[in-house]
């Protein structure tokens, strides 16, 4: 007898046919079901729904619904006390989805992707209250606003959302996400601005990533905090000028930080770095306009082990009175910044295992092996890499 484990239906012309068939017929064994790139019969209609109990998938672990012309409404159901093992439902580029319904007694279900599903109304969302996390990309007519009911999901740990809801400036808004949060992702939106209020409910976040925002600027009120936040990453906004005076001085927890392709930002003056006295990783790239780290405060970070500065064409510094104060390094990488002069003043901690430069042709001069003028500073490290060449 063939156990009937995996089900991947493609390019199927009359899914709205096939698909209520399947759905009359009991699998007791299949664990994966994958519907991809199906049209219905537009002879016969140009819509259709999908309607079915999990109790016919009592194993069914993995769902995924991707390009499936005419489906406008899916209702997945399944009664108090039957079996269900459902734990990803991913739907993706179904351009006519209007509505989803998902019975609340769907307790197993701990992921939900939500893709180009341009039509989409959230409030037509039930969402099971044991949902770990949730993902919406390019669903244009899903704004963000508290109704949506989010905050009942109380074991919601990870919300990533990007593209679309073109009318959002400010996020997250007060009492939008539970505070089980702990990662929180958003990409390639119109924010200008973080909402502090519905950011400081987050009390259990400990990573936040923010990509793809260009007119994102850090005007958050004074006293903000997020006091469990552990890996910061701002990529690829633009706009971004300054972090501001109060945004990173009170991430007491903060471990990691990644600033990159930011063409605007000129400075980190003010922005608190000094006060990161958790910070281990520091990764700073692609910031055209940035020419000094002078006043960042750099050398107050004792925790700091790994340090990349990458492709800073106008940095023309990094401290005023060098990296020696920083015990716990371990790794040093700087790349591309054409225009910084000098290193350090003093011999570098002994904690430092790895330094490599490349495409820093001042740098490079002053640290040439055995000749340059701080090769005394730098010669007692393990590893060093200076333009492809390892000493």
């Amino acid at each position: 007898m063939v156990t009937l484990k995996s089900l991947q239906i493609w390019n199927c012309d009359n899914v709205g046919f096939l698909l209520p068939e399947l759905f009359r017929c009991h699998h007791p064994s299949l664990e994966e079901l994958r519907i991809v790139h199906c049209k219905t019969d537009l002879s016969l209609s140009s819509s259709f729904s999908l309607s079915f109990s999990l109790a016919i998938f009592p194993r069914l672990i993995h769902f995924h619904i991707d390009s499936v012309d005419g489906l406008e409404s899916l209702f997945i159901s399944i009664s108090e006390g039957e079996p269900t093992s459902l734990r990803s439902l991913e739907i993706d580029q179904c351009y006519d989805l209007k509505s989803l319904a998902l019975a609340l007694a769907l307790s197993s279900l701990q992921r939900l992707t939500l893709a180009g599903c341009s039509q989409l109304l959230f409030h037509n969302i039930g969402l099971p209250s044991d949902l770990r996390e949730l993902e919406i990309f390019n669903c244009n007519q899903l704004k963000p606003q508290a109704d949506w009911g989010l905050q009942r999901l109380a074991s919601l740990t990870k919300f990533e959302i990007g593209d679309g809801c073109q009318d959002v400036e400010s996020f997250p808004e007060e009492l939008l996400l539970p505070s089980t949060l702990t990662t929180l992702e958003i990409e390639d939106f119109p924010l200008k601005s973080l909402d502090g209020r519905g950011l400081q409910q987050l009390t259990s976040l400990t990573k936040l990533s923010i990509r793809h925002c260009p007119q994102l600027q850090f005007n958050l009120q004074e006293g903000f905090q997020l006091p469990s936040l552990m890996e910061l990453e701002i990529e690829n906004c633009p706009g971004l000028q300054s972090f501001g005076e109060d945004f990173l001085r009170h991430l007491s927890s903060l471990e990691r930080l990644s600033i990159e392709n930011c063409d605007a930002l000129q400075t980190l003056t003010g922005s608190g770095l000094q006060h990161l006295t958790s910070l281990e990783e520091l990764d700073i790239s692609c910031c055209p306009k940035l020419q000094s780290l002078k006043e960042a405060g750099l050398p107050c970070l004792a925790s700091l082990k790994q340090l990349e500065i990458f492709d800073l064409p106008e940095l023309q510094s990094l401290t005023e009175v060098g990296l020696q104060h920083l015990t716990s390094l371990e790794k040093l990488l700087i790349v591309k910044c054409p225009k910084l002069q000098s290193l350090t003043r003093e011999r570098l901690p002994d904690s430092l295992s790895s330094l490599c430069i490349e495409g820093c042709p001042l740098l490079e001069q002053r640290c040439q092996f055995e000749g340059g003028a701080e090769w005394d500073y730098i010669a007692h490290i393990p590893r060093i890499d200076i333009d492809g060449e390892a000493f």
